[in-house]
């Protein structure tokens, strides 16, 4: 599930980007050497940073936030591992081809009669076949070929673990981007292209693969650290993400197993 720390982790790197947006090997868009976190700096820090000549942009959630729950709640599939095994069928003999990893299946369906198999990672494709073989009455094994004698139907597939996630509901916080500067000119250059790059990125997935929504909401300059030798400006987003439950499950292959049919 997504939570506070893995919105600021984002945010965080969002920022990273237009900060440094050949790489954080090459120079800023200040021009100065500019220190990136989510959380809030510590007073002795920030001096230090400033004395250094340094900039420091800091991603703070604020305590605006209200529930903006709206979607009735269902499963959705997030991802789906790819299967490595494959099947090909020809007349009544099934081979497999591929590599063994797990987790995975092999199903085949005889006459609307399903048999399935979970691949070990000691296997091979020839003992998945001698396994299928023992379970399906008639079979027979040869290699990675299974001879498999049908009336009507005969086909073959690969169960894979998908997981799936619902979102249980919807919050929306403001988030407080601070550029904290030793000078006016450094502000001004950091800070514009930090506030472009989050606007251009108004809907982006967190690591839960739900969508996150953001909106520009104010801007804040404060100078009454002049003494100190601070310059800041704050800018605002309200970011709207789910809170998430997710589970590890696998896919179907045939919904209709082992269902004898009795014909008048």
């Amino acid at each position: 599930m997504a939570d506070l720390s893995d919105v600021l982790n984002v945010l965080s790197n969002m920022v990273s980007d237009a900060v440094y947006p050949n790489g954080t090997s090459q120079p800023s868009v200040a021009g100065v050497d500019v220190n990136i976190f989510p959380g809030w700096p510590v007073r002795n820090f920030l001096d230090d940073e400033m004395k250094a000549g340094r900039a420091v942009v800091s991603v703070y959630p604020t305590n605006k936030e209200k529930d903006v729950t709206k979607f009735p709640r269902f499963f959705q599939e997030v991802s789906r591992s790819d299967p490595t095994i494959t099947t090909t069928i020809v007349g009544n003999i099934l081979t497999l081809g591929g590599t063994i990893s797990v987790p995975q299946a092999v199903m085949v369906t005889v006459d609307k009669v399903g048999y399935s198999y979970q691949v070990l990672i000691t296997d091979t494709l020839d003992s998945i076949v001698a396994s299928l073989a023992l379970l399906i009455p008639g079979s027979s094994a040869s290699g990675n070929d299974l001879t498999v004698p049908f009336k009507n139907s005969f086909f073959a597939s690969i169960a894979v673990q998908v997981t799936s996630a619902e979102e249980l509901g919807r919050r929306e916080r403001v988030f407080q981007i601070s550029c904290w500067c030793p000078t006016p000119d450094i502000r001004s250059f950091l800070a514009p292209p930090i506030d472009i790059a989050l606007q251009q990125e108004y809907r982006f997935v967190l690591p839960d693969g739900f969508f996150c929504h953001m909106w520009y909401d104010h801007t804040d300059e404060e100078d009454f650290l002049q003494v100190p030798l601070i310059y800041r400006r704050d800018l605002f987003f309200r970011i709207q993400y789910a809170t998430t439950y997710s589970q590890v499950t696998t896919s179907v292959q045939n919904n209709i197993a082992n269902v004898t049919y009795k014909y008048l």
